[in-house]
């Protein structure tokens, strides 16, 4: 009688756990890269959104002939405009307020509140709104970008920061 030569299939718990791990390594590797791919969207995002938006401003003041102010609160991320000059005292009409996402965090040079008037010549007061990541994290980092005015042109121009530009 001939013997028939039975071969388990499958793997052995050896070749699992080795799988396993190198599963883990790989996964260890990439996913902190994804997030931080995500993390630099979403500056980039509100970057554009807060440029768009003070294009907006610098537009309805040319064809209003009227000064609009645009106010950004660095601590809420809310950001609204007004038509004329920004007063804290005096309850005015917002104009589109909006909030910019609670995982970027905007600097404004040290001020809470900063204001932006655009003039119906199409000039601006000029600023700086520097847009990053996490809490705590420094404007002049890598992932950073700088949304700034001119004040002669009024043209909103958004940069990648890097080591030359100016600190406070």
């Amino acid at each position: 009688m001939a013997r028939l030569k039975y071969r388990a299939r499958g793997f052995t718990l050896l070749e699992v756990l080795i799988v396993t791990i190198l599963i883990a390594l790989i996964a260890g590797v990439t996913v902190p890269r994804f997030f931080g791919s995500i993390d630099k969207a979403e500056i980039r995002k509100n970057a554009g959104e807060i440029a768009a938006f003070m294009k907006s401003a610098r537009r309805k003041a040319v064809a209003e002939k009227k000064v609009v102010t645009v106010v950004l609160d660095s601590e809420t991320g809310e950001i609204f405009a007004v038509l004329g000059r920004y007063d804290r005292s005096n309850k005015q009409d917002r104009i589109a307020p909006k909030n910019i996402s609670e995982n970027v965090r905007l600097w404004t040079g040290g001020k809470k509140i900063l204001t932006i008037e655009f003039n119906p010549s199409g000039t601006a007061a000029g600023g700086k709104i520097y847009v990053t990541g996490a809490e705590g994290q420094s404007p002049f980092n890598e992932d950073a970008l700088l949304v700034s005015i001119n004040p002669l042109s009024g043209k909103i121009i958004v940069t990648a920061v890097n080591d030359k530009d100016e600190k406070w």
